[in-house]
């Protein structure tokens, strides 16, 4: 895949499908939605500098990649020094996680944390060198139905003691992580 040359200080909606956020240059696999580049995000490398973007958003893509954390690697290669990067993916209590037979994984709280912390003990693949990211934070989103306010209030006190005991019984829709791109890594 050729590297689109010369292009910095960029803001990639990655997999924006049929909607594009604003400002942001759309990358999906299918021609004909919103994408303004067309690329296959599960062929690496991706078609972009090293450090060219300044925020990426993958929203409702990871789940769909056949290689996550070749993908989590490839954000951080083009990232640059502080690049903000929004991850939005189904929990895995979501009937929107099971419910698409195109997803690869289901996601928990705790599946980005090996990015930001490599030293963690049940990191399986390691992120030699340091943490590819910092976490600036983590949601979980319920959507507006009154069903999801227990799991809403128990998540508000401890999304940790939500995710382990009750997901299953109030169940979530989304977690959304926001990391930084750490290019200062030891």
């Amino acid at each position: 895949m050729a590297v689109i040359p010369g292009k910095k200080n960029l803001k990639l909606n990655l997999g924006c499908g049929a909607v594009k956020k604003e400002g942001f240059l759309g990358v999906d696999w299918a021609a004909g939605g919103a994408a303004d580049i067309v690329a296959d995000l599960n062929s690496f490398p991706w078609p972009f500098e090293d450090s060219c973007c300044v925020e990426i958003i993958a929203e409702h893509l990871l789940e769909h990649i056949a290689n996550p954390d070749a993908a989590m690697r490839e954000i951080h290669r083009i990232s640059a020094p502080d690049c903000v990067v929004k991850i939005i993916t189904p929990h895995f209590s979501s009937y929107q996680s099971y419910g698409d037979m195109s997803h690869r994984m289901h996601a928990s709280l705790s599946i980005l944390l090996p990015y930001c912390k490599p030293d963690i003990s049940w990191n399986s693949f390691g992120a030699a060198g340091g943490a590819l990211f910092v976490a600036e934070g983590r949601r979980l989103t319920f959507g507006s139905s009154p069903l999801g306010w227990p799991g809403r209030l128990l998540a508000f006190f401890s999304p940790e003691f939500y995710e382990k005991y009750f997901a299953f019984m109030f169940p979530c829709r989304n977690i959304e992580f926001t990391l930084k791109a750490n290019k200062t890594r030891p």
